[in-house]
């Protein structure tokens, strides 16, 4: 019913104009959708500043001669008001553009014009929300062309069920043609300020960042919506360069930079390169600008597929997990219920202990679970400058040091290292950390003069008792006793000594204690470790047999020794009785008469 009828009566084209005389001949026809009926001809005139015309009767009903106007100051044009069509606000049910009637309309809502970005299923008020299939026009451009297509699968391409619509823009505002959606279902959507309406689903994982390693195998397994990111440079990569991440087939945005605030929500891509000659796999995204950061609405790529996030080579320096649990020390021995299956793949920093993998193999069932890790290759941290280094981790079994092993990398942040774990499926499996052993309240004192290696045994003890723990010694030479001494000495009747040097400041070793039994230093053995904490060594020891014990380091002459008191023991003397000495005990002798030392040379035949 434009123009006043039901059929519009138009210029089809002008047949001739006279620019001199200011007359022209237009040929006119009716119009419906189409062009209808007869074709007549109106001369008209053109007066100082208007025209008249010279209009032919036409015999036809519901006819009516329309008028050209400026579309922008129409008064005649709708206004669309409803807020339920606002996009991005996650609501299914409200919509009435199927009762809308055919027509221009001004958008006073949102952000005041149609949605131009596809929506997602069950937003804008209905199951099947629309957009406006191309971007506005400009005010040059006149009246274009477009079509509202529906959204009816998020997993489907965003252009079902076009209707036709158009499109005109004027200074200060967009006009829309449209046409009542197909039913309730379908909706058409209002463009909103999606940095008010969306907080965005955080892309926060570390496989995201750059020097990830590959065996991290992220992908974006990601619901249809908006997403941020808090880590890295806080935005997507946007150049295959910037696309280094713990991914098979890295992704970046095909935009090639980020849009500025004004330009609002802009379509663009997520591709992938999978080794081929060009990017692949490329994805719809829709990215905004809300100033403080950016929002994306992403959409699942499939496995082995990743979007990467923007970011420093030692960004996992600042973006790293915490492990601060007491339990994850190679000395806690108090519950045995710990698991880290449900750690994901990333970086993590050990805030507990020595902040480190211990090198050496733990005891059995520390550490929180029954299966502890340590990492004997990697004895000494790598420098900043070497990057992140790669290290193998193993896991405790029972009977072996050796019963699994897995990757493992290390960065070097400066004042602590961050470790890149992989996630670990064996049940009661546990991350553990060398512990801080040389604070005092994490040792046990072993002060006993008894244990003195060369004091002679009067009562025989043992250490079958002996709590299994660190012990710091505090008798004779404050050190564990390295050398095989005599049965019965030591306060045991079969006395331990250490093979092996003693570590240096700092270090951690392994080593083993022989028992001496009868005339074998090596009768058996019992694995302990040693630590040095710069003034003073401890040691993991646990108990051993009966009659088995563990000895100090001491100085002979800080024990008392047997006497050799016979005046007839000097070089020149003589004797009537022969001595026999192959009986004598093992041990130390003090001689007390003549020089009281041990003859150097033999003595003169006379």
């Amino acid at each position: 019913n434009n123009c006043g009828g039901q059929y519009k009566i138009l210029i089809e084209q002008t047949l001739d104009k006279d620019l001199e005389n200011g007359d022209a001949l237009f040929q006119i026809r009716g119009y419906t959708t189409n062009w209808y009926g007869g074709r007549y001809r109106a001369l008209g005139l053109q007066c100082e500043n208007y025209w008249v015309y010279n209009l032919p009767r036409i015999n036809y009903g519901n006819m009516a001669y329309c008028i050209e106007e400026d579309l922008c100051k129409s008064t005649s044009i709708r206004k669309f008001y409803s807020g339920v069509n606002k996009q991005w606000t996650n609501q299914n049910t409200g919509s009435m553009t199927h009762q809308l009637s055919t027509g221009w309309y001004e958008i006073k809502v949102g952000n005041n014009r149609l949605s131009h970005s596809p929506p997602d299923v069950n937003d804008c008020g209905a199951i099947y929300p629309g957009y406006v299939n191309r971007p506005p026009p400009s005010v040059d451009d006149g009246i274009v062309d477009a079509y509202v297509c529906y959204r009816t699968n998020n997993n489907a391409a965003p252009n079902q069920s076009c209707q036709k619509a158009y499109m005109k823009a004027c200074a200060d505002k967009v006009l829309y043609y449209l046409y009542p959606s197909h039913n309730v279902h379908y909706s058409i959507c209002v463009e909103s300020d999606v940095c008010e309406q969306v907080e965005g689903t955080p892309l926060d994982s570390s496989w995201r960042l750059a020097g990830n390693p590959p065996e991290s195998n992220g992908y974006d397994n990601l619901a249809v919506g908006w997403y941020r990111v808090p880590i890295g440079h806080k935005r997507l990569a946007v150049t295959r360069e910037e696309a280094t991440c713990g991914t098979r087939y890295p992704g970046w945005l095909q935009l090639g930079r980020h849009p500025s605030v004004s330009e609002g929500i802009v379509n663009s891509k997520i591709c992938f390169d999978t080794g081929a000659a060009a990017p692949a796999n490329c994805k719809d995204v829709q990215v905004v600008n809300c100033g403080s950061h950016y929002l994306y609405h992403m959409r699942p790529s499939g496995g082995n597929y990743g979007t990467c996030v923007a970011s420093a080579e030692d960004s996992m320096c600042t973006s790293y997990k915490t492990l601060d649990e007491e339990w994850r020390s190679v000395e806690y021995l108090n519950t045995h219920d710990k698991s880290d299956t449900s750690l994901e793949d990333g970086w993590y920093r050990f805030e507990v202990g020595l902040g480190r993998f211990s090198t050496v193999c733990p005891e059995s069932t520390n550490g929180g679970g029954y299966y502890p890790s340590y990492a004997p290759d990697l004895q000494e941290i790598p420098s900043k400058e070497a990057g992140t280094v790669e290290f193998t981790i193993k896991w405790r079994h029972t009977s072996t040091c050796n019963w699994i092993s897995k990757k493992g990398y290390v960065r070097n942040c400066g004042e602590f290292p961050v470790f890149w774990l992989p996630r670990q499926t064996q049940a009661y499996t546990t991350y553990n950390v060398d512990a801080e052993v040389c604070k005092e309240d994490q040792y046990e004192v072993l002060k006993d003069d008894r244990l003195l290696a060369w004091s002679e045994t009067t009562d025989v003890a043992s250490h079958n008792t002996l709590k299994t723990a660190w012990y710091r010694i505090e008798s004779g030479l404050n050190k564990i006793n390295t050398e095989c001494v005599p049965m019965r000495h030591g306060g045991t009747l079969y006395p331990g000594w250490m093979e092996g040097g003693h570590p240096d400041v700092g270090e951690r070793v392994e080593r083993y204690v022989h028992f001496r039994v009868n005339n074998n230093c090596k009768y058996t053995n019992k694995k302990i470790f040693v630590k040095n904490c710069g003034g003073f060594y401890l040691y993991r020891l646990s108990a051993t047999q009966a009659n088995y014990g563990y000895t100090i380091s001491s100085e002979p002459c800080a024990v008392e020794a047997r006497k050799l008191s016979d005046n007839d023991r000097g070089m020149y003397d003589r004797s009537d009785v022969e001595k026999n000495d192959n009986g004598l005990a093992e041990g130390w002798y003090q001689f007390t008469t003549g020089n009281k030392v041990m003859a150097k040379a033999p003595p003169a035949s006379y």
